[in-house]
């Protein structure tokens, strides 16, 4: 148990949906790392689209280590929202481009 004087950590949900590679054998890699990963809750693919939910006290961190798997094109964020509420967007100068 944290010490008397610690603050609960705040964890974000968000909700993203992730581009996966044509490639089936880097798509299974991705979809195995995602299932396994305890912060990620994955839903059903629709094509090359994997609806992923994540909780995490660090979303953006989650969300580049999805991007750096291999078999994952791209990840969009749909949704961040935290126990109190929405969070903050990030500055859009700190948000991944996809240019």
């Amino acid at each position: 148990m944290p010490g008397a004087g610690a603050a609960a950590a705040l964890l974000a949900t968000c909700g993203l949906v992730v581009v996966l590679s044509g490639d089936a054998a880097a798509r299974g890699q991705a979809l195995a790392a995602l299932v396994a990963d305890p912060r990620c809750e994955p839903g059903v693919p629709a094509d090359h689209w994997l609806p992923l939910a994540i909780e995490a006290e660090d979303p953006l961190a989650v969300q580049r280590w999805i991007e750096s798997l291999p078999g994952v094109e791209r990840c969009e964020v749909v949704f961040i929202g935290a126990a109190d509420g929405l969070a903050p967007l990030p500055p859009k100068s700190t948000l991944p481009s996809h240019e």
